[in-house]
């Protein structure tokens, strides 16, 4: 394989990196969550406080609990899209999420939008 066809691979892996390298415009909330994801906001939702984290280069939220062991409750996908929806990673939560899904996914869409708002600027 010749050089020239090697090169943007190449060149995206190294765009990645240093987007990695790059600090969130957004003010943290919290320092970080319990995997050291930067923390943009906390909601309380069915009455337990979310935290919702950023992930880097990634358009969707990660959500946690901040008083209740295990302390992960899954992921928002689809930000970047008509419907955001919560996948639920720990199956303890699966009762309580499916209540609260909804709400959970509409405060982790207008997250998103106002730090994008915020990262536009």
């Amino acid at each position: 394989m010749s050089r020239s066809r090697r090169t943007p691979r190449q060149v995206r892996r190294r765009y990645f990196v240093a987007l990695t390298a790059l600090p969130v415009l957004a003010e943290a909330v919290e320092s970080t969550d319990p995997d050291g994801l930067p923390v943009l906001a906390v909601e309380t939702i069915g009455g337990r406080t979310l935290r919702f984290a950023t992930l880097p280069a990634q358009p969707r939220l990660r959500v946690t609990f901040a008083d209740i062991e295990p302390a992960v409750l899954g992921s928002i996908i689809g930000l970047d899209g008509d419907r955001p929806e919560l996948r639920v990673a720990t199956p303890v939560h699966m009762d309580w999420s499916a209540t609260h899904s909804s709400a959970i996914a509409d405060t982790a869409a207008r997250i998103w939008a106002a730090h994008q708002r915020a990262c536009d600027r």
